[in-house]
């Protein structure tokens, strides 16, 4: 969205705080949807809250491998022969025949039908394709998303706003009345190439809005 000269007073205002204060402003123009700042470029409104490395996350930054949580069906679509996906399993010898006729059934006739397994068989086989696709996704530098919340001082004062104290700086007096609470930071979150720079960034704002029936991911959570 382009800047309005609206938009351009409200950041002019904005930039004027100290960063505590602006993450303030942002945290609450967030939770209201009066949405001044949404505007911004993900970078920029990450580096006038204080994130300098946006671009390229540094250790500040929690990482996490993920990758689609697929079925047993799903997986099939993708590997060849797709009866490979029953070598995830150990039958007694008994099963192993029913499950390799099957299997060459599926090869054959092309329709993925794994309908024949048991929910423990199941639950084995998609088990073993999360493992597979992150490990594949890790090792190839895919499916890498760093987050960073910043406010992590902040909760908002639930009494009067106490007195200022003599001598007190704005940024001390801002301080005392929020303490500290998680839910009310300020969030990134970036998609991380295999150099570690970062290629899609989400605001506050776009975390906000994501539609709750996105894809399932899996994740594995790393530093």
């Amino acid at each position: 969205m382009p800047c309005t000269p609206a938009d351009a007073a409200a950041l002019q205002n904005l930039l004027a705080l100290s960063i505590p204060e602006r993450i303030v402003v942002v945290r609450a123009d967030v939770k209201s949807r009066a949405d001044r700042y949404a505007w911004m470029k993900a970078h920029d409104l990450a580096k006038a809250l204080g994130i300098e490395d946006s671009r390229s996350p540094g250790n500040d930054w929690s990482r996490e491998t993920q990758a689609d949580d697929l079925t047993v069906e799903e997986y099939a679509e993708q590997v060849f022969p797709p009866s490979t996906v029953l070598d995830w399993l150990t039958p007694s010898a008994r099963r192993a025949k029913v499950l390799a006729k099957k299997g060459e059934q599926i090869d054959a006739s092309g329709v993925l039908d794994f309908g024949f397994l048991t929910d423990k068989e199941r639950d084995t086989i998609e088990a073993a394709i999360d493992a597979d696709q992150l490990e594949s996704n890790a090792s190839n530098g895919m499916g890498c998303i760093a987050t960073i919340g910043v406010g992590e001082e902040l909760r908002e004062y639930s009494g009067d706003e106490p007195a200022r104290n003599p001598g007190e700086s704005d940024d001390d007096y801002l301080l005392r009345m929020f303490e500290a609470e998680e839910d009310n930071r300020v969030h990134f979150e970036g998609q991380i190439e295999d150099d570690g720079e970062c290629i899609f960034l989400k605001t506050p704002y776009d975390l906000r809005d994501e539609e709750p029936d996105r894809p399932v991911k899996i994740s594995r959570s790393h530093w």
